[in-house]
């Protein structure tokens, strides 16, 4: 779909009582791209892999003994489910809206079941269970130990200082608002216990070339402030921020980086960079190398 005509139909969802719900309803139904597919599912069970080896490498507390926190859950709580098997003495997910889909949720088990990963086994009473809109918190905490904390605001969860080991976002954090992040960056530190660590799966692409193959993951940072605003839903929003920000966000809150694995283009796409006009406010402000930085695990640790 052209992003122009998607964005422009997500700033009307986003305008809309329910808007939520109507989106869900686009991108079941129009977009299909919910579920997601099960190659992206494996994805996503690789990358709890990913973030729990980054625990274990970094972290100084047996995760048995250790509190897990999670912002930004998502539609179908793959990584959090996913993560209540490794044996958290406790799991709280938080998230800015109810995102919560009783198929979607539903359909993670199926698939789930399907892939047999080893890393992620369910028990049987896990298999069995049926989400529905009257049992869905029940079953996240009788079921997988998760307190799901929603509509919730990150920047004050109302959690205890030094409560947290355990932190972990998914492709989140590029979807928070600048001025916002480092209020959440700031609470996060309070909330976590000294030697905790946060890991962070950061995807600073253009979400829009995802679906459209017309542009590339750069294409967003060819316009101007004013002209993104035109294309930025509130249910979609995308921060174009640079792995620097993030990086300056951390430290600025506290936080040491004790990992940083950042994902480069190939030659193919390095050179279409290297053709296209990015807007001056991005290069005034980053070099190349900053800008073509395509992801990055980021992975922090308080002091």
């Amino acid at each position: 779909m052209n992003y122009k005509v998607k964005a422009k139909l997500q700033k009307i969802i986003s305008s809309l009582p329910k808007s939520e719900a109507i989106n869900y309803f686009f991108q079941k139904y129009v977009t299909k791209t919910l579920p997601i597919p099960i190659e992206e599912f494996k994805v996503k069970l690789n990358t709890v892999e990913a973030h729990l080896n980054n625990f274990k490498e970094f972290g100084n507390k047996a995760i048995e003994n250790s509190v897990y926190y999670e912002i930004g859950a998502g539609y179908d709580m793959v990584i959090p489910m996913s993560m209540s098997v490794q044996g958290f003495k406790k799991l709280i997910c938080i998230d800015v809206r109810i995102l919560t889909f009783m198929d979607v949720l539903n359909d993670s088990i199926k698939k789930i079941q399907l892939l047999n990963n080893p890393l992620v086994k369910f028990s049987e009473k896990q298999l069995k269970v049926v989400f529905t809109k009257n049992n869905f918190l029940t079953e996240f905490k009788n079921s997988f130990n998760i307190l799901y904390m929603a509509p919730a605001d990150a920047r004050k969860t109302g959690l205890d200082d030094n409560s947290i080991d355990y932190v972990l976002t998914n492709a989140v954090l590029e979807h928070i608002p600048a001025q916002i992040l480092s209020d959440i960056m700031k609470e996060t530190f309070r909330i976590m216990k000294p030697g905790g660590v946060m890991s962070n799966i950061i995807d600073y692409r253009d979400h829009y070339a995802y679906s459209d193959n017309q542009i590339n993951f750069y294409n967003y940072l060819t316009l101007s402030k004013e002209q993104w605003k035109m294309l930025n839903p509130d249910i979609m929003h995308q921060n174009r921020l640079r792995h620097r920000d993030y990086s300056e966000a951390a430290l600025k809150a506290g936080f040491e980086i004790v990992k940083e694995d950042v994902t480069l283009p190939d030659k193919v796409l390095s050179d279409l960079f290297s053709k296209m006009k990015i807007s001056y406010e991005f290069k005034n402000k980053y070099s190349d190398e900053e800008l073509k930085i395509l992801g990055s695990q980021l992975v922090l640790r308080k002091p």
